[in-house]
């Protein structure tokens, strides 16, 4: 709100040298110095003031955007400890990639400009998909291929975000 508060007074001083070179124009080029100095001054300020607010906007943004980079990192830290110490289809494992799956969840629909963002893929789709991959012998099978992509684009996304970490 800020921001577009600093813009609309910025538009309007822009407007209103726009108005008085007009003027100086329409006169013959005579134009009253102090007037000038004066609105060349107001157009500083509010650039200065739309800068400002802009770039803290900005500031703001990223650190929103990291902290949600960083809940992710810490879910999936969480997740590789659990998984380490109770088994990938461990009860407790399946709690803490529910937690994980979710918080992607809400990623995916957020950055998702063109509405196209899931929100309706639930963590039990993906606990379900590892157990097919732990328990199906037959790698040919179809359920255990369908299992397995969801599976590694699970893990694919884990490596993305274990590597924004460093």
């Amino acid at each position: 709100e800020k921001v577009l508060h600093a813009a609309g007074s910025l538009a309007n001083v822009w407007r209103e040298l726009g108005d008085m070179l007009a003027s100086w124009l329409r006169q013959g080029n005579r134009c009253q110095i102090p007037f000038v100095k004066e609105l060349l001054g107001k157009l500083d300020h509010a650039w200065a003031h739309f800068e400002h607010s802009y770039i803290c906007e900005l500031i703001k943004i990223e650190e929103k955007a990291r902290r949600i980079v960083l809940e992710v990192i810490e879910l999936d830290w969480k997740l590789c400890c659990t998984e380490a110490a109770f088994g990938e289809v461990s009860q407790e494992s399946r709690q803490a990639r529910m937690q994980l799956s979710s918080v992607l969840a809400h990623i995916n629909s957020t950055a998702n400009t063109r509405r196209k963002g899931r929100t309706d893929l639930r963590s039990d789709i993906l606990d379900r998909a590892v157990e097919i991959c732990s328990t199906t012998s037959d790698k040919s099978d179809a359920g255990y291929v369908v299992a397995k992509s969801v599976v590694d684009a699970f893990h694919a996304l884990r490596r993305y975000f274990q590597q924004a970490e460093r």
